[in-house]
């Protein structure tokens, strides 16, 4: 991204130091708020702008897929708890594993939400077959919202991190009809998130796609 961007809050009218990633540079902590996430901003995270992310978390050893904007991705990185004796709040501790764009070209967005839900739900189908358990984590497992100190939910897509294979995990989103890559291109910028690590297979016990 431009280097021009990187201190200042690309929200029009603001003059706050920026704090989180925007889709032109970054934004400052005021518009990382509940309504930010919930499409106030539609000049900079229109709703067509959707996407399958895969994300896990260490201290919480939990995975999770989901589908939305970046607004949501943010917000369940930003999440956390508080905790009850030094009242502070700690991070859950999302972090990006994977992204997928499914048909993004203009007029197809219902075809494009039935396809990025099919590959989220071929992915909780795998999940269950191959790990034989439901959802891993509570939605007070999964942290609040800072802002509003609100549940952020998504617990019943979450599974134990290391109980399935992620490379299997994600040829079930690669495979899925419609599948168009790992990058997000708008108004000609690339706006892909930084993913954090390579995937992992832990348990070869079954047959997976690992190669």
């Amino acid at each position: 991204m431009p280097s021009k961007f990187k201190n200042k809050c690309e929200v029009v009218g603001c003059e706050n130091s920026s704090s989180a990633w925007g889709i032109y540079g970054y934004v400052c902590e005021s518009h990382t708020s509940r309504g930010f996430y919930q499409h106030d901003h539609m000049e900079m995270y229109p709703p067509e702008l959707r996407f399958l992310y895969f994300i896990y978390s260490n201290s919480l050893q939990a995975l999770k897929i989901g589908v939305g904007q970046y607004g949501r991705l943010r917000q369940i990185q930003l999440s956390g708890r508080i905790d009850p004796v030094s009242k502070k709040f700690i991070p859950s501790g999302w972090k990006l594993l994977k992204l997928a764009g499914f048909g993004r070209q203009e007029g197809a967005l219902e075809n494009d939400n039935r396809r990025l839900l099919e590959a989220e739900q071929r992915v909780l189908k795998f999940w269950l077959s191959s790990s034989n358990q439901g959802p891993y984590l509570s939605n007070e497992q999964m942290g609040i919202d800072k802002s509003s100190n609100s549940p952020i939910g998504g617990a019943s897509e979450t599974v134990k991190l290391g109980s399935v294979c992620e490379i299997q995990t994600w040829f079930e989103v690669t495979s899925t009809q419609g599948y168009l890559g790992e990058v997000l291109l708008f108004r000609g910028f690339d706006v892909t998130p930084k993913m954090s690590r390579k995937l992992r297979c832990i348990d070869k016990s079954y047959k997976c796609k690992c190669n």
